[in-house]
């Protein structure tokens, strides 16, 4: 076969088919010293950037991320100091007004407290 007639791609079939049967005619030890020089070599070529910067950044925006979304739930703001009951019952009151039934229940309740405060 004539080199110059060929195409570009019958010249890399002949070239990869020459490759491959000079590799099985190869014996273990050359084989061995092959596969620890690629893998020396694998190891001696830097990381690509993004691993070298964008991942450690990355890695702590997710993290700060997690850490704001979870840390409100884990401690839930300080509960509203608790009024004296019948000024909490006033706002309870004037909402109930549409229900019968609550209304009824407020009654009791304050006087529940104007019971206990005489008591005492």
């Amino acid at each position: 076969m004539n080199p110059d007639s060929m195409t570009e791609q019958e010249i890399e079939e002949l070239a990869r088919r020459t490759l491959d049967e000079s590799v099985e005619s190869l014996d273990a030890a050359t084989l061995s010293r092959l596969n620890q020089a690629r893998q020396q070599a694998l190891k001696a070529r830097p990381e690509p950037l993004w691993h070298r910067i964008w991942l450690p950044t990355a890695t702590a925006g997710f993290a700060a991320l997690a850490l704001a979304i979870a840390l409100p739930l884990l401690n839930p703001a300080d509960p509203e100091p608790t009024q004296d009951l019948p000024g909490a019952m006033d706002d309870s009151y004037l909402s109930a007004s549409q229900n019968p039934e609550l209304l009824e229940d407020l009654d009791l309740m304050l006087w529940l407290v104007d019971t206990e405060d005489h008591a005492s």
